[in-house]
């Protein structure tokens, strides 16, 4: 599927708010192209990132049950990418994410939470 300025720009803002823990609006900002894709490829992608955010969510809330079960979900459908798939560091992205759910099962405080890293140009992706 063409991706439109639009949607790049959604994926962009995703990752900005993503990596100032505004997880909720990340979470919004990829649904808005999740929607609207038909690429089975991108729409599983898109949800594990979905996924990654509404995991920190809950952490957030407080329901580290839910927390871990999205961590899994999410974990799940992006292990199956490769680093540089929509420009993205994923291997690195899963690595941060996996380091959380182990604090949050071990009930310790997250110092720092994950980043979402462009490994290639968002240009180069398109």
């Amino acid at each position: 599927m063409k991706y439109d300025t639009e949607d790049w720009d959604s994926y962009h803002k995703g990752i900005r708010l993503f990596n100032r823990e505004k997880f909720y609006e990340a979470h919004e900002a990829w649904e808005e192209i999740w929607r609207r894709t038909t690429d089975s490829d991108d729409k599983r992608f898109l949800q594990g990132l979905i996924q990654a955010a509404a995991f920190l969510v809950h952490h957030q809330r407080g329901n580290g049950r839910a927390a871990v079960k999205l961590y899994h979900d999410a974990s799940e459908k992006l292990s199956s990418y490769q680093r540089g798939y929509w420009g993205a560091d994923i291997r690195k992205f899963l690595d941060a994410l996996q380091e959380a759910k182990e604090k949050i099962e071990k009930e310790e405080k997250i110092q720092e939470y994950p980043r979402l890293r462009l490994h290639k140009k968002l240009e180069e992706t398109q």
